[in-house]
């Protein structure tokens, strides 16, 4: 019985970790397309008014980085999960995500 609920256990963690691959990709494809794009439509006119409602290229850039950055952890950790969660695999997996909410 105790095998049964690591297991159930490890496919939850592993179907969460999906699941954020799924919301990333989608994450990804949203920030490539809303780069220089307008908030409101049709898009206000003038130099400071473009500046406020337009979504400018470094928000864009973080957008994309962030989501490369969140895709990257979510499939290393599908991969160390599959691989086997030793003592050192778990404190490297919860440090790692430790990080990431911080920055």
């Amino acid at each position: 019985m105790r095998l049964g609920v690591a297991m159930s256990k490890r496919s939850v963690l592993i179907g969460a970790l999906s699941l954020a691959l799924v919301f990333d990709f989608i994450l990804f494809i949203c920030a490539c397309y809303s780069c220089r794009k307008c908030y409101v439509s049709p898009c206000e006119e003038g130099a400071g008014l473009e500046d406020m409602y337009r979504v400018n290229d470094g928000m864009g850039f973080q957008l994309v980085i962030i989501s490369m950055v969140i895709a990257a952890h979510a499939g290393h950790s599908v991969m160390l999960i599959n691989k086997g969660l030793t003592p050192s695999a778990f404190g490297y997996l919860t440090g790692s995500v430790m990080v990431l909410v911080i920055a």
